[in-house]
């Protein structure tokens, strides 16, 4: 009951979404990588939820529609898988993970779940490669914001920022 209280409390006091939708958007900061995380649609060929993979064509990977901006627009309830695809434009393999994402504004956070790529794992895409991964986001029936950002930093992995064994590798 509490709980149940503190929620309606909490969330009470959050705008309501416009038209029934929550524009969630979906950023990116880099340290040590070229910009380019870009987030799709999934099409009737996309696997499961963290299936991850690099390939040498944007067309090889099984996608719908671009999101501009990364901008997804959501229902309360409502559940979403998305494809975000990476491009090494570099001249060198990247190496690279997701420091857990941060969400604005904070109270947005309540009821908003993502199976997102910040799961401590190093991914790695070679020289002009896209690297891709599905992922899911969902809003909770009881969500009120109108609009959120979710920002994840990509960080290089080099051998100087890690000691001892390599950390494994999911591509």
């Amino acid at each position: 009951m509490l709980i149940a209280l503190l929620s309606f409390s909490l969330l009470g006091h959050a705008q309501e979404p416009a038209h029934g939708k929550a524009e969630v958007r979906l950023s990116w900061t880099y340290e040590g990588l070229p910009s380019g995380m870009r987030v799709f649609e999934t099409s009737p060929k996309t696997p499961g939820v963290g299936t991850t993979a690099t390939v040498d064509r944007l067309e090889d990977i099984p996608v719908g529609a671009e999101v501009r901006d990364g901008r997804v627009r959501m229902k309360p309830g409502e559940e979403r898988t998305l494809v975000l695809v990476y491009r090494n434009s570099g001249k060198t393999p990247a190496r690279f993970f997701a420091a857990p994402h941060g969400v604005k504004p904070h109270a947005a956070a309540l009821g908003l779940e993502f199976t997102c790529l910040c799961m401590n794992h190093v991914y790695a895409a070679g020289p002009g490669r896209w690297w891709w991964r599905v992922v899911n986001l969902s809003l909770s029936p009881e969500f009120a914001a109108a609009n959120l950002e979710i920002t994840h930093a990509l960080v290089r992995v080099t051998k100087d920022s890690v000691r001892g064994e390599p950390l494994p590798v999911n591509r």
